[in-house]
């Protein structure tokens, strides 16, 4: 079965419910976020929460031990070595952090003590960080007097593209003011994980180290040409000298590069957009360089091609993204007269050049470029941030004693700054391409079930999707995009304005299409585009900010009768039941697969860690209809067969199964466990869990039988029905009263009587289901209670 068509095989059951996300076992990344409503998913946003919050400025104290602490900073640099200090931020104390400078220019070209400092909280005592952040990046600003550019670059692109989190902070190193420091998030796991659904893609710095390729300007050892995503050939070797690998989850890394890199060159233009889709995300790229050109950013991909930026794969696409990364050169008065297509003529930029010259990718990166300038790029927007800023770093300028320019300097640079977002933006609106050309508003965008607008659809059902569009332009065409699970690509379908489609009456400006049925418990993401009847077919986007906002909606959770593999049984506490090929006793977890067609499980996860879905992948394995896998929960991979990277709890935790995407297909949170004894679903593969008889890689069977055997000669009691989902009976030979007592696996008592008739029935209604154990005289009963 092939990778692509797995999803589409297995249920794509990301989440249990749409505002309890964090039930299911996968949160959605930090940055993600859904409305209130639960129609709309964005990413991104006002960065106004958590340590890197644009409007809060932390105090940051270094004490280095030793005496020559300068020196070792500055004879370290070459070779990246930090070396040991005490961090204090906001008064709470980090011990053993590191501390190294970086940066090139602020290093080799400033002559003064204000350097970019690196600090590692997690350099020698694993797990310190601060609020979920490790690495603290202190840029100096070398060049740039407002001390302000990179903030404001990352926290307005923060809305709509995934820039870094960032903010200020006064530094202060062994008891002596070094003044403030634009504080800029690492380029991490954390960071991908704020972003993406895991981090098990792979990280290049597009970073050339031959010496070649300065065409367009981009200076000797920029790479443009060799590692601004060009074709150098079939093989890693043509790639690994002009990107550094930065970290992998992938035995062959390179390959989803060279893929794209080949497409995205080689690929006739004609097809070049459906073929590119497959392993380029072409709407992120369209934000990323909207992003670079708007604010001129002069350390880019656009300007100097590799160096300056970073590319990553998402492994649960198969896509590259071209990802920012060095936004203090922006707003240089030298760049603001670049034209929206900069380079486009030149083949060492080839997303310029090939992705760009697709009228459709064109005129999508245009619109993108209409939502920045409308929302972000304009006076009343940026101002307000620039005011921000220097409120809180004002007093600190004043006081700083290392800064590399005098106060009256910064005061202009503010007014310069505030002087180029309004230049740029006037030369950008008079863009030949982008100035005088009508486009599309589209309003009212809502779907249905069976005319019933909201109604979440069942896995049978079609959903009807209809937005009106409005404009002095005519409508040349309407489509909807609409795409299972929370990445990946879309489908397009045309809408129809003609009656005939959900849409009302022929002709009244409400355009109609349908979604496919999809799988249970699977969420769907859509928006809608709108292609205006002028000479270059300008789009118009709803959410405005497609692909990273989007409309979306949940498909019905089916009952577990519906899952085709499922989490069957587990043994947490294995003693003396069975053995693996080695002999051990170890835990162990059974899938069952309830369908009629084998399923491949390959890259599919289990794991105990709600937070890391994919601890344990699945080899290339398959499980037919109606058979069961066991997988050893035991730590040792080493071992042959299926040996998980995790271990069971007795006492109790989570165990998840995921698909190849993270979607989560079956969880089962269990308490503690008895000793050689199962928790199952019965009935078997559909049932709830409860505790059982151990039935290793075999049907789920409810034998119920006394744990202690022992009996008086006076009595004999049967316990039925056993399973029960109200009563049970105790019948047997009663000579004098007994007491019974019920209690629970913790060994709370929930209930207790007297046996005084030979046939007598005891209530558990109101008991939650679960087993039981009934306490009879000298006998011990297991009692089961169903739902």
């Amino acid at each position: 079965m092939k990778r692509r068509n797995l999803i589409r095989t297995l249920y794509s059951l990301s989440i249990i419910a749409i505002l309890s996300l964090s039930a299911s076992g996968q949160d959605l990344p930090d940055s993600w976020s859904i409305s209130d409503d639960g129609r709309l998913l964005t990413a991104g946003g006002e960065n106004d929460e958590g340590f890197f919050s644009q409007n809060q400025i932390h105090d940051i104290q270094l004490e280095f031990p030793q005496s020559n602490w300068w020196n070792l900073l500055e004879d370290n640099y070459e070779d990246g070595i930090d070396i040991m200090a005490t961090c204090l931020i906001d008064g709470e104390q980090y011990d053993s952090v590191g501390v190294r400078f970086k940066g090139q220019t602020s290093f080799f070209q400033n002559n003064t003590e204000k350097k970019s400092f690196n600090i590692t909280l997690d350099w020698i005592i694993d797990g310190q960080d601060i609020e979920g952040y490790n690495t603290i990046n202190l840029h100096c600003g070398w060049g740039d007097n407002s001390s302000m550019k990179e903030v404001l670059y990352n926290n307005i692109g923060h809305n709509y593209y995934m820039a870094f989190k960032s903010n200020y902070v006064d530094l202060t190193l062994n008891g002596e003011y070094w003044g403030p420091y634009q504080s800029v998030q690492q380029f991490d796991s954390d960071y991908i994980r704020e972003w993406f659904l895991s981090n098990n893609g792979t990280i290049w710095r597009a970073l050339s180290t031959t010496g070649g390729g300065g065409g367009g300007g981009g200076g000797p050892n920029f790479g443009a040409g060799t590692s601004t995503l060009n074709y150098n050939g079939p093989d890693s070797i043509d790639y690994n000298t002009d990107y550094t690998l930065k970290r992998t989850e992938l035995e062959d890394p390179w390959a989803g590069l060279i893929a794209a890199c080949d497409v995205l060159n080689n690929e006739p233009l004609a097809t070049l957009e459906a073929e590119l889709e497959q392993v380029l995300d072409i709407d992120k790229a369209c934000w990323f360089l909207a992003h670079e050109i708007i604010f001129a950013d002069d350390d880019s991909y656009i300007k100097k091609g590799g160096m300056d930026y970073y590319v990553y794969f998402e492994a649960e696409t198969d896509r590259i993204i071209p990802m920012e990364y060095d936004g203090n050169s922006v707003l240089s008065n030298n760049n603001l007269y670049w034209n929206l297509f900069y380079h486009e003529n030149d083949d060492d930029f080839p997303l310029m050049n090939r992705m760009l010259a697709v009228p459709s990718i064109r005129q999508r990166y245009l619109a993108h470029v209409r939502v920045i300038l409308d929302e972000y790029f304009n006076s009343d927007y940026a101002e307000s941030k620039i005011n921000n800023f220097v409120a809180l770093i004002d007093s600190s300028v004043q006081a700083d004693p290392k800064k590399f320019y005098n106060y009256n300097q910064f005061l202009n640079a503010v007014d310069n700054l505030k002087q180029a977002v309004e230049t740029r933006r006037n030369y950008i609106l008079n863009d030949p391409e982008l100035n005088n050309v009508e486009s599309l508003a589209i309003d009212e965008v809502s779907y249905s079930v069976d005319g019933v607008q909201w109604q979440q659809p069942a896995t049978e059902d079609e959903v009807d999707v209809i937005a009106t569009v409005t404009g002095t332009v005519g409508t040349s065409s309407v489509w909807l995009y609409y795409g299972e699970g929370f990445t990946g690509t879309f489908t397009k379908t045309e809408m129809f304005d003609d009656g005939e489609h959900n849409d009302g009456e022929a002709l009244d400006g409400v355009f109609g299409a349908s979604a496919p049925p999809q799988l249970s418990g699977s969420y769907v993401r859509y928006y809608i585009e709108a292609i205006a009847d002028n000479s270059v077919s300008t789009a118009s986007y709803e959410p405005k900010g497609a692909e990273h906002d989007v409309f979306i909606y949940q498909v019905a959770m089916g009952s577990v009768q519906d899952l085709p593999v499922v989490i069957n049984e587990f043994m947490a506490d294995n003693e003396n039941t069975v053995t693996d090929q080695d002999g051990e006793y170890d835990d162990w977890i059974e899938l069952y697969n309830n369908g009629d067609e084998e399923i491949s499980l390959h890259g599919f996860y289990l794991s105990d860690d709600t937070s890391q879905p994919d601890k344990w992948a699945f080899p290339d394995t398959a499980l037919a209809a109606g058979n069961y896998l066991i997988v050893w929960a035991d730590n040792d991979e080493d071992q042959e067969g299926l040996h998980s990277s995790f271990k069971l709890s007795s006492a109790g935790e989570t165990i998840l199964f995921s698909d190849d995407g993270l979607n989560t297909i079956d969880e089962i949170v269990f308490e503690q466990q008895i000793v050689d004894s199962t928790f199952g679903r019965y009935p078997n593969g559909t049932g709830d869990f409860m505790f059982l008889p151990p039935t290793f890689s075999s049907e789920n069977l409810m034998e119920i039988v006394s744990i202690c055997q022992s009996k008086t000669n006076e009595s004999f009691f049967r316990i039925y029905p056993n399973p029960t989902s109200s009563y049970f009976c105790i019948e047997g030979k009663v000579i004098e009263p007994f007491n019974y007592k019920l209690v629970s696996l913790q060994g709370t008592q929930v209930a207790d009587g007297i046996i005084s008739s030979e046939n007598q029935k005891i209530d558990i209604s109101t008991l939650s289901p679960n087993m039981y154990f009934l306490l009879v005289g000298e006998n011990v009963y297991k009692v089961v209670k169903t739902k």
